[in-house]
């Protein structure tokens, strides 16, 4: 496992979260770089973690607005994500790292 690897995926999370804008839903391209992010991980060895990835069909098209007599409704053809389920996973996966900085002395420790 390469202990940069591991810093560089736990910095880009952690400043991913503190960077996201604050809207209600969140723009497919941050679940983008959290996936990668996730992956990266993965590729080091680090194993059990897939489940913090958050699956692109849990994403959806904003809805724009519609016609109530013809029940026409039309979608954004960008996909986006609900903040909070977005920040769920977020802390989930640095908790994880925090859970295991305090087994393996990462660079940062849990007190």
């Amino acid at each position: 496992m390469s202990q940069t690897e591991l810093n560089k995926a736990f910095s880009n999370i952690s400043s991913l979260k503190d960077n996201l804008p604050k809207s209600h839903k969140i723009n497919e391209k941050y679940v983008k770089i959290f996936n990668s992010e996730i992956d990266r991980l993965t590729n080091i060895g680090i194993t059990s973690i897939e489940e913090y990835k958050i699956p692109i069909q849990d994403l959806g098209n904003e809805f724009l607005g519609g016609n109530h007599m013809t029940g026409e409704r039309r979608y954004s053809d960008e996909k986006y994500i609900e903040r909070n389920l977005f920040l769920y996973k977020i802390d989930a996966i640095l908790t994880f790292f925090q859970l295991e900085a305090s087994e393996t002395k990462m660079g940062f420790r849990l007190d």
